[in-house]
């Protein structure tokens, strides 16, 4: 009976995986007999350290406290359920946590990002080809943020596999990269060619071939284990441009800084040699490739635009002085008491430590702060030389990215990147245990 439960657990696992980055209603179809297993089969003892840890026991306190300050809100009633609602978080944490911990994590990787992978060629479909593809899985805006979440959590992974890998020759390194800078330049050049004029069958074509080719390589890599250089081939080569491109044809600045900044503070902690090529490229693209030019240039214009960030955050900033307690949780769609030309689809203030602050008030700022506090230091402040810590530190460089994004976005408030994010932090949960025991055996000795 056992048996078949962790084998149930485990194939809801890898579905939650596999659906997350195309389908909230599937993801949650996944995710909640996880939960309710573990609610099921409770164990008090696991399930207090969980609750009590420091990179948790935050987040629930600052869910007690809107239950709290959601009396002196605008809407209880509509506060107190959503706030209910936010322990799916934790618990999926919690439960990630316990099924990560006895499995492999390169192949957990591996599973999110090819799932990405699937929505990021789609999105280059819908670029490409505007008329003939329409939004299928999630939208470029949340596709992006997850994507801020990914892509810093696969460069630490593809590090980590390099490292692991006993000896490379420079002819084979050469070729690697080679092969990366094709696939991105691919990859690119077809979401772009709905904007520029050359053979658009002939690239899609050549893109396909190469996307059919790289997941012939994730069978292959997960039907035979212990394929680290494979692995590490078929990260870097594949799915590191695939996401990337994808990344850059969503036109979602607040992601892109996100990701540029976790690389950046990624590079100078792992690897200073990429601090160069990083910047390069950034440049080429932002000067070269004229979508992207055109929508930082857009950036004032649209913050100052009738309805825009810059209303809704006046808003905020006056709100926030009126209710220091917050007016609730899951009630900014009030903003537009207060700026009736705000667009009716935008119910939040465009940044998370705003809205939070509208919602949760001052101190519930804090407490969320806080939080954050705690998950950086779990995943920047280690002691061991694991060599999987490269893929703890890409944890952090992945909550950093998160919060970069939310400075001009609300994606606290997105349920879909919120998965992505209990992906990450279990999984630095987990590195973290495992080198914290590595140690100690290792000083025991």
């Amino acid at each position: 009976m056992l048996v078949i439960s962790n084998k149930l657990l485990v194939f809801f696992y890898y579905l939650a995986i596999l659906t997350i980055p195309l389908s909230l209603s599937a993801s949650y179809i996944a995710v909640l007999p996880l939960v309710l297993f573990h609610l099921v089969y409770f164990d008090l003892n696991t399930f207090e350290e969980f609750v009590n840890s420091n990179y948790i026991k935050p987040l629930i306190i600052f869910i007690v406290f809107g239950l709290f300050t959601a009396i002196f809100g605008i809407r209880p009633m509509t506060s107190w359920p959503a706030l209910l609602g936010l322990l799916i978080w934790p618990a999926t944490i919690f439960v990630f946590i316990k099924i990560i911990s006895f499995l492999s994590k390169e192949k957990s990787i591996l599973l999110l990002v090819a799932a990405c992978g699937v929505s990021s060629f789609h999105s280059l479909l819908e670029s490409a080809y505007p008329q003939n593809f329409k939004k299928l899985f999630i939208g470029t805006v949340t596709e992006s943020g997850q994507l801020a979440l990914i892509i810093p959590l696969l460069v630490g992974s593809i590090f980590y596999l390099y490292r692991n890998i006993s000896k490379i020759k420079k002819i084979q390194r050469a070729k690697t990269l080679i092969h990366f800078i094709i696939a991105f330049v691919l990859f690119l050049t077809f979401g772009l060619s709905n904007y520029l004029s050359y053979n658009k069958l002939l690239i899609s074509t050549l893109a396909i071939i190469f996307l059919i080719h790289g997941y012939f390589h994730v069978y292959k890599v997960l039907r035979y284990p212990n394929k680290t250089e494979q692995l590490f081939s078929l990260l870097f080569t594949t799915f590191l441009p695939l996401l990337s491109s994808a990344l850059i044809i969503n036109l979602k600045r607040g992601p892109w800084l996100g990701v540029a900044v976790a690389l950046l503070i990624f590079s100078v902690i792992n690897y200073k040699k990429m601090l160069i090529p990083i910047i390069l490229v950034t440049i080429t693209l932002i000067t070269t490739v004229n979508p992207i030019s055109t929508r930082l240039q857009e950036s004032s214009r649209d913050f100052f635009i009738h309805g825009g960030r810059s209303t809704i955050w006046d808003v905020g900033l006056e709100l926030i002085t009126k209710y220091p307690l917050g007016i609730g949780f899951e009630n900014s769609s009030f903003l537009r008491e207060y700026a009736p030309q705000v667009p009716p689809e935008l119910v939040h203030f465009h940044n998370n430590l705003l809205n939070i602050t509208v919602e949760f008030g001052w101190l519930g700022l804090g407490l969320f702060i806080w939080w954050l506090l705690e998950l950086f230091r779990l995943s920047f402040i280690n002691n061991s030389k694991d060599p999987i810590n490269a893929i703890l530190v890409a944890c952090g460089c992945s909550l950093i990215a998160w919060q970069t994004a939310g400075l001009v976005e609300y994606n606290f408030g997105d349920s879909e990147v919120l998965f992505i994010l209990c992906f990450v932090i279990a999984m630095a949960s987990v590195i973290k245990k495992d080198s914290y025991k590595n140690t100690s055996l290792t000083s025991d000795i």
